[in-house]
């Protein structure tokens, strides 16, 4: 038994989750839905055999060149078999024995010879090969699509590569190759003519499914939970397939400020997407994993509601048949806007005393816009009640917070849990405002004890031998979405054999299994379903089916668990001691020893040393002065630009005109092979795109500012956290080593003492004359540019001292001059001077939460209740001179346009001043005789992998942030108090007056129309995808 399943083993013995519960409504979305596959989607390989109006080409026909070493084979890998006599093989190699990158750009090509141009199915044909991940490139009439294929499975059928239309006199093909390293095989193609109707209604459904007003009515019945394979005709399908449910409210249901809807799954094989009312809601992946959407904003309480669910089998992980669809249950879920997310017990017996003690743990959610202090009151009861455990817990707006409660069982209490006595407890969690009950959570938990020594297990102290089965989520009917029945009839069956123990295969299993043997009496062994997934994918997918498992599993109050995969050699193991995690009892914790969860990065092939896929958004200015530090770290497969000479010039620069081009972030974000985005837009898109791209299951390095706003900021957060995704912001000042960040360790050692004052000296901002309206650039989809912000003209006009082309103009280079697309300074140079100053402050010890703004401004334009008179000409603050207080009041801050760019921090014994060039002051020439620690530095870098300095390192760090699951140097939690205050300073400049700020809230107080300029108004069309 390894390390790492001994440690879950242990801790899992006395948990429990969140079983019946109260103080919320629940309607149940099981039963019948409408279900449908759109051609070209997916196939079902074992029913397809080629006929002679089909295009079939072997390896060995003519017009199939191979570029690099390809050497025929007659005997199949494993005895599997392929189409005629022989099939070609490559075996890539992408990495060095040093693990470094590795050119291998060979191909095989199949050219089909069209009698006509017209409209076909491709298909591909392959025995077994190591691959998990073939690159195929099918060349048709539009372009080139780009596919993935895992050839361990589904040998020696045919697999449709999708629906395509070809013209005759193209050079036309289907190309196999790889981005990782493996064995590839090469063997057949085919080509199927279809309709013009058919290929025409392949490419227009997949945009029209899931909207309200589509016509469904031709579509399968089938029922949920359970899969497609309960239609005869889908039991082999693999892929694409969509299910739609009309729902109905109750009357009493209505939206309301104090409560929240939850869409809830129990799991959807294997990769998800929902849609509601044709809204998107998100995306999940993992197959056997519960998941959840808030819902609330994308309802219709005055009418009829319309859920699109997308599923997708074909990612074929683990050793199980492929069962595809909705397995579990469904349900919508109405919430107060407070509810208990879990309650953990341990229960940890004194074999000794007979007594046992249990530490409870409850998190509790709070999605409303305003702290609440709330009681919490949990019940033990043995049919009747036998103990009480009550606090309170005071829980910040858009979060949640963890309680811990404990308390001692007498013996004569306690009857603990065992294989032929399965004595379960139950604890009725409440949580109140006042006097009204909020949320109310009853479950089962036993009390024992689970030890394990070199030789033997004990159970309560006494020696167990196991015995039991290995137990598969299968069957002919039910497959992988088994009702309670067949759950219960299979335990009763092992109990009936002897069984003590099961072990269950590669995929979390449904929490009433767990529940069922928690009361019949068996130990579980459960598995992470990373079966077959490439080992870059393995780690970080591994990691996070551990954390979902460790939350989810909670509640097997007598399940022993082992969370193991006979290949996840390399995973990580937790930081934190077994006691440690028991008391805080967060999968937060286990994932990245923060206060935040991290998910794994989105599914797609990656090297060997896990080299992750990127796009660019946005590759103008910072975009284009990065793309070789992001290259360093990843590869750059796409780019996206609104302006098509930006796109042009960028791929023939950075990627030698290999990358896939877009002008539509959306388009990149639905690419499932696309780890990691750069988003390095205007900032009016940052919010957009990041937000979207969280939801799409990307991590993110998002340029500074993070966000136009205060709301939007706490949007990001609230999604960060729901989504689990790293995100780094482009505020790279936190990695330099050398000047800033040596700065913080000099305060951080006391060397100025305490601070009295910090100016951050940020420079003034852009001037223009009045800018005439002007044709829009013919490369510039100005529209689109524009996006979320108010429709307006394009103006330019040529500036003499800056020569054509870089002129004054409301467009590319000059929008940060804008307040409808920018913060002006404030939220430029800000964002990094603020940022390092605020950091100072806490670095003294010293409390950096803001309480107020004040100071005076100089613009542009004329501004009347903080809107800009004019729109031909610059508008955001020029020149500026403002005070930040903090709420402690022993320190203040200086924000100015004036001065020697960088900050002055001055404390009772020094002062020291810091930007990108110098750090000066006494305390550094003091450094000569009495030098900083040598890990001063590094602690300030909280002990993190210091590689590099500056943009460099500052990247580095993110890479180390995905790869890890951590938490990186520019968190956007972090970032957005600091940039907040940047909000707080332009409202200030445009308001003319002070602003008080509630920390605790993160409200502007006192000042109704300050306050209504934390947000702004999205252009139709171009609102927030949730």
């Amino acid at each position: 038994m390894t390390h790492l399943g001994m440690f879950v083993l242990a801790l899992s013995i006395a948990s429990t989750a969140c079983g019946a519960s109260q103080g919320e409504e629940e309607i149940s979305l099981n039963g019948n839905w409408k279900f449908y596959a759109i051609d070209g989607e997916g196939s079902n390989y074992m029913d397809i055999q080629e006929s002679d109006t089909d295009i079939v080409i072997d390896n060995n026909d003519a017009d199939v060149p191979a570029k690099r070493t390809w050497k025929a084979l007659k005997q199949g890998v494993r005895n599997s078999r392929f189409y005629r006599e022989d099939y070609q093989q490559h075996n890539f190699t992408l990495t060095n024995l040093k693990g470094a990158n590795k050119e291998d750009n060979s191909y095989f090509r199949f050219y089909p010879k069209f009698k006509k141009s017209g409209y076909y199915e491709a298909f591909t044909r392959y025995p077994f090969a190591s691959h998990l991940t073939v690159q195929y490139h099918v060349k048709h009439a539009q372009g080139i699509t780009t596919k993935y294929v895992s050839q361990r499975v589904f040998c020696n059928g045919w697999n449709s590569l999708g629906i395509y239309r070809f013209d005759r006199d193209d050079e036309n093909y289907v190309e196999l190759t790889s981005i990782v390293s493996g064995g590839v095989a090469a063997d057949a193609v085919m080509f199927r003519e279809i309709s013009e109707q058919k290929y025409l209604r392949a490419k227009q459904e997949p945009d029209l499914v899931y909207r309200s007003d589509f016509d469904d009515s031709d579509w399968h019945d089938l029922e949920v939970p359970g899969h497609w394979g309960m239609i005869n005709e889908f039991s082999n399908y693999t892929g694409k397939a969509w299910y739609r449910k009309a729902i109905e409210l109750p009357e009493s249901w209505k939206k309301r400020s104090d409560e929240r809807y939850y869409l809830k799954f129990g799991g959807v094989y294997h990769l998800s997407t929902v849609y509601l009312n044709g809204k998107f809601i998100g995306k999940q992946r993992g197959g056997f994993t519960p998941f959840e959407f808030d819902v609330t904003n994308a309802l219709n309480f005055d009418g009829e509601n319309i859920l699109a669910v997308q599923a997708d089998n074909s990612a074929i992980v683990g050793a199980t048949w492929n069962w595809g669809g909705i397995i579990r249950d469904v349900s919508l879920v109405k919430n107060k806007d407070v509810r208990i997310d879990y309650q953990y017990i341990h229960a940890e017996p004194n074999l000794s005393t007979g007594a046992a003690k249990l530490t409870l743990k409850v998190r509790v959610e709070n999605n409303s816009a305003e702290a609440r202090t709330i009681g919490v009151d949990s019940r033990i009861k043995d049919g009747v009640e036998i103990d009480a455990l009550k606090g309170s817990i005071r829980i910040g707006p858009n979060s949640h917070e963890d309680i811990v409660l404990e308390t001692v069982l007498d013996s004569s209490l306690v009857e603990r849990w065992h294989f032929d006595n399965p004595k379960l407890y139950q604890i009725d969690t409440s949580i109140s405002d006042g006097n009204t009950i909020l949320n109310r959570k009853t479950d089962s938990f036993g009390i024992r004890k689970v030890e394990l020594t070199d030789s033997r297990m004990l159970l309560n102290g006494e020696p167990v031998r196991l015995a039991g089965c290995n137990r598969v989520s299968e069957h002919r009917y039910w497959g992988s979405s088994e009702p309670l029945h067949v759950l219960e009839q299979d335990v009763d069956l092992m109990k009936e054999a002897g069984a003590n123990f099961m072990r269950i295969m590669h995929g979390t299993q449904n929490k009433k299994l767990f529940e069922v043997c928690d009361r019949k009496g068996i130990l579980i062994f459960e598995e992470v379903n990373v079966r077959d997934l490439e080992p870059g994918d393995r780690i970080v997918v591994g990691s996070e089916l551990v954390v979902v498992l460790l939350n989810l599993l909670f509640s097997p109050p007598a399940s022993c668990l082992k969370i193991e995969s006979h290949r996840m050699k390399h995973m990580k193991r937790p930081t934190v001691s077994r006691r440690g995690f028991l008391i805080q009892g967060s999968a937060a914790t286990v994932a990245a020893a923060t206060a935040y969860h991290f998910a794994a990065p989105s599914a797609s092939a990656q090297s060997n040393n896990a080299r992750p896929r990127s796009a660019l958004i946005g590759i103008g200015g910072n975009g284009s002065r990065t793309a070789s530090v992001h290259q360093e770290h990843a590869d750059l497969v796409a780019l996206c630009d609104v302006d098509k000479s930006h796109l042009d010039h960028a791929n023939e620069t950075f990627c030698k005109g290999n990358a896939d081009t877009y002008s539509d972030y959306r388009e990149v974000l639905s690419r499932s092979d696309i780890d990691l985005v750069q988003i390095s837009t205007p900032d009016h898109w940052h919010a957009k795109i990041l937000i979207e791209a969280m939801l799409a299951g990307k991590d993110a390095y998002c340029e500074k500012p993070l966000t136009l706003t205060i709301d939007e900021g706490k949007l990001v957060r609230k999604i960060q956290k729901q989504t689990g995704r790293v995100v780094q912001v482009g505020t790279q000042q936190r990695s330099s080593f050398d000047l800033f960040n040596k700065a913080l360790a000099i305060i951080a050692d006391g060397r100025l003492g305490k601070l009295k004052r910090v100016t951050a000296n940020i420079g003034s901002a852009g001037w223009s004359p009045e800018i005439p309206i002007v044709d829009v650039p013919e490369s510039l989809d100005w529209n689109s540019w524009l996006g979320p912000t108010p429709e307006m003209p394009y103006r330019y006009l040529d500036n003499p001292k800056k020569g054509p082309g870089k002129g004054f103009t409301n467009g590319h280079t000059q929008f940060r001059w804008w307040y409808e697309h920018s913060g002006g300074k404030l939220t430029d140079w800000g964002a990094h001077h603020v940022d390092i100053a605020m950091l100072g402050i806490a670095a003294a010890g010293q409390n950096n939460d803001p309480v107020s703004v004040d100071g005076s401004a100089e613009h542009g334009v004329e501004f009347k209740d903080g809107v800009p008179q004019q729109n031909d000409r610059y508008n955001t603050a020029r020149k500026f001179d403002l005070t930040v207080e903090f709420a402690a009041g022993d320190v203040v801050m200086a924000i100015r346009s004036e001065g020697d760019n960088g900050i002055l921090f001055e404390g009772e014994l020094g002062r020291i001043f810091v930007n990108r060039g110098k750090l000066v002051g006494k305390p550094v020439e003091e450094l000569a005789n009495n030098p900083l620690a040598d890990d001063a530095v590094a602690k300030i870098y909280r002990d993190l992998p210091m590689e590099g300095n500056n943009r460099e390192a500052h990247w580095a760090n993110f890479i180390h942030s995905i790869e890890n699951r951590a938490l990186p140097i520019s968190d956007v939690h972090s970032h957005m108090k600091m940039l907040n205050v940047c909000h707080l300073a332009g409202i200030c400049c445009r308001l003319g007056r002070k602003i008080q700020w509630d920390q605790a809230t993160e409200t502007i107080v006192g000042d109704e129309l300050a306050a209504s300029m934390m947000k702004r108004p999205y252009r139709e069309g171009f609102e927030i995808e949730m």
